[in-house]
């Protein structure tokens, strides 16, 4: 006997109140009955269980909401589950659905037999999560940081001890990026009402590789039946770790890190990163490349201009590497090359050579200034040089803070001086180390003094001004790079010997990163003069020949004009040989010239200028 309890439409769906109690309801599908329907409704977030079992031949199920209760099934939309097993397999959905309204569907299948065929429905539900909440509380993170979860809550009608897990899973752009292993799996559990239950978590980032951007983490509560809560998002923000995505020695990663996390890596932090690349005695290929990426993204450090110019020279490359014969840095450089590099260009231990074997490096125990800078501190001593002096004496007369940021002292006994390469600051270091006569006998006073610029001044004298000494020293050191335009040798070597002659406008360039001008000196020149010099120019003059000088004038010399009378029409020149003069040839030259116009036509071939 064929027969119908449930409705065959959702208007006479039969109406079944679900409980935790499985319940089982017996009733017939065929081509005389094709829809049989029952109805329920949930008054909080449950999980349906339901199996449709004892089939003789393919019957369908489906759970249908009908949202806006117009008793039609309006397409797939309204259909939120469904099993469609072929032939007389059982078909069961078990799914979480939230509070209203509900109905199920029961339908021949596909390939059903014109008998139809009897059925038995199973349904009872467990009531589900039905609240979760939490936040993040540092929504901005990097990729090896840990987010921290705060304020959570979650509430189920069971108990919250019936929560087993707060499933996390991250997205981005809709996409699943990674399913979290780190779950939350101990809930405490509200003294007052056991229903509601707290939480707070470290979900860590480290090992998922985020890139940065935006992403977000999405939440759901399980109880022990898996029954699942709504599904709650939060976004956060990677930034992504500079770190781990751009270095990729390990140790060297660790230790720049911790040493940046005062925001810049300062001169004896990058001689530190260099120093720890010569573990196993050799410079390998990683950490070669990590040195580079530091050096090249030496903003995010804030690393200082000579620091990051000095870490480039041995990073990198310099032809003072090469001419030096230490060689540039490689993958497979040793620690002595790698230390070598680091004495030249940190700690000044490459001395320039020395022009005679009377002279020896001893340690000066002057300071860098005394009694302020002054064009008279310039003291020409036993090389030919004046072109440079002249252009120190002329810088500390118009601009002496040039001279003084010209120096930095590194608080090591070594000094990081500054040139200019093209108007673009350049960096050299020299140490307190200069040339001193040695105990023979010799056409200068004694061991210990000093034959080069400040002549005369003694190394163990606390009261000797070294700073013309130590730019003379670091013009020597910096000419083997190639760059300088001063001296007229050519010679690319570090030697005092190498700065020997040449040009006083092209060394004011190197010094100042001006840009100079030489004119030769004829009898139109004297107004252009007067209104350069009192426009602050810095001003050089060159001395003829011996054949053509006056006998108080040194021949071939760099002179400095450091001031005009208007009421003498008389102009005022200093020797870089300094205010005491000295001898040519047994002739005795004043330190200071005070010359006509026509003096200065008779006496000099021309002049160079700043622009």
């Amino acid at each position: 006997m064929i027969f119908d309890n449930a409705g065959n439409t959702l208007g006479s769906a039969r109406r079944v109140n679900l409980t935790t109690t499985t319940q089982t309801f017996t009733d017939f599908i065929g081509s005389s009955d094709v829809n049989d329907f029952y109805s329920f409704s949930l008054n909080i977030r449950s999980s349906l269980n339901l199996t449709l079992s004892g089939l003789t031949t393919n019957a369908d199920i489906q759970i249908i909401r009908d949202t806006n209760s117009n008793g039609i099934i309006d397409g797939t939309s309204e259909i939120i589950g469904s099993s469609n097993l072929l032939e007389i397999a059982n078909d069961s959905i078990r799914t979480t659905l939230d509070t209203g309204n509900y109905f199920i569907r029961i339908f021949p299948g596909i390939g059903s037999t014109f008998n139809g065929t009897n059925y038995n429905l199973s349904l009872s539900i467990n009531t589900a999560p039905n609240s979760l909440a939490f936040t993040i509380d540092n929504p901005t993170i990097n990729n090896t940081g840990s987010l921290n979860i705060s304020r959570g809550q979650v509430f189920d009608a069971n108990g919250a001890s019936d929560i087993s897990v707060i499933d996390f899973q991250i997205f981005q752009n809709g996409l699943l990026v990674n399913s979290i292993s780190n779950d939350v799996t101990r809930i405490t559990t509200n003294a007052n009402d056991n229903r509601w239950g707290s939480f707070t978590h470290n979900l860590s980032l480290v090992g998922l590789n985020l890139a940065g951007g935006n992403y977000t983490l999405r939440a759901t509560a399980l109880d022990t039946f898996r029954n699942s809560s709504q599904v709650v998002e939060r976004i956060f923000t990677v930034q992504a770790d500079w770190f781990s995505q751009n270095l990729k020695d390990q140790q060297m990663l660790t230790l720049v890190k911790n040493l940046a996390q005062d925001g810049n890596l300062s001169r004896n932090d990058m001689i530190t990163i260099f120093r720890d690349t010569k573990d196993n005695s050799v410079v390998d290929v990683n950490e070669l490349s990590d040195l580079r990426v530091i050096i090249n993204n030496s903003p995010r450090f804030t690393i200082q201009d000579h620091v990051r110019i000095l870490s480039n020279k041995v990073a990198n490359s310099d032809m003072a590497n090469i001419n030096s014969g230490i060689g540039n840095l490689f993958a497979g450089s040793s620690a002595d090359q790698l230390e070598k590099l680091l004495g030249k260009w940190f700690f000044g231990s490459d001395r320039p050579q020395l022009t005679s074997t009377q002279f020896t490096y001893r340690e000066a125990r002057g300071t860098l200034f005394q009694n302020g800078i002054s064009y008279q501190d310039v003291d020409q001593g036993a090389i030919g040089n004046c072109y440079f002096l002249a252009g120190l004496a002329n810088t500390a007369l118009r601009t002496p803070n040039v001279i003084q940021s010209m120096f930095i002292d590194n608080g090591d006994n070594t000094f990081t001086v500054r040139f200019y390469n093209n108007k673009v600051a350049d960096f050299v270091t020299v140490d307190k180390f200069l040339a001193t006569l040695n105990n023979l006998n010799s056409n200068y006073v004694s061991g210990g003094n000093i034959p080069y610029a400040k002549i005369g001044g003694r190394h163990d004298n606390p009261n000797t001004e070294l700073w013309v000494a130590l730019a003379e020293k670091a013009y020597a050191q910096i000419n083997e790079s190639g760059w300088t335009r001063g001296p007229a040798s050519g010679q690319r070597r570090n030697s005092y010997q190498a700065i020997v002659s040449g040009y006083a406008g092209r060394a004011l360039t190197d010094i100042t990163g001006s840009s100079t001008q030489y004119d030769n000196l004829d009898s139109l020149d004297m107004n252009a003069i007067v209104t350069a010099f009192n426009q602050g120019q810095m001003i050089c003059f060159a001395s003829r020949s011996s054949t053509q000088v006056a006998t108080n004038v040194v021949s071939s010399h760099a002179y400095v004009l450091v001031g005009y009378s208007s009421f003498t029409q008389r102009f005022r020149l200093y020797n870089p040989w300094g205010v005491n003069g000295g001898y040519e040839n047994g002739i005795f030259k004043d330190g200071f010239l005070d010359l006509s116009f026509n003096d200065l036509l008779r006496n000099f071939l021309g002049w160079d200028k700043t622009s």
